[in-house]
């Protein structure tokens, strides 16, 4: 008889994709989640139009503000300062990142490009 194999998947965690940061005030920003939106450790995010924290479309449409560092969620209510993202001065490793499904690789070397952009930028390396 074959005793039965448990897997377990750990969580992503914070340090699977911040491997440098300025002080947590410093390189952290917060922004109002949009209703209806979901993002996890991971997740890049934009601004919509009327400038609530959204998850960055697949299309390259939006441009890259950050990189969510919370697993948060909008039900039917925008939630205020509901989006925590390293916004600035940070080193993120390529693998936590958690794309956004159907994204095509320009948009993801748009996206990155936009984070490096960013003022006191945002690098996005691999293997690190």
């Amino acid at each position: 008889m074959v005793a039965p194999v448990r897997t377990y998947t750990q969580p992503k965690i914070l340090s699977d994709l911040v491997k440098y940061e300025e002080e947590v005030g410093y390189s952290r920003d917060t922004g109002t989640l949009k209703a209806g939106e979901t993002t996890v450790i991971g997740t890049p995010v934009a601004h919509d139009a009327n400038g609530k924290v959204v998850a960055l479309p697949n299309d390259g449409s939006l441009a890259c503000i950050g990189v969510s560092i919370a697993e948060r969620s909008a039900g039917v209510a925008d939630v205020t300062d509901g989006a925590l993202y390293i916004a600035n001065n940070a080193l993120l490793a390529d693998s936590g990142i958690v794309w956004p499904s159907g994204i095509s690789g320009a948009n993801k070397t748009k996206a990155v490009g936009e984070l490096r952009a960013l003022p006191g930028p945002v690098k996005v390396r691999a293997a690190v």
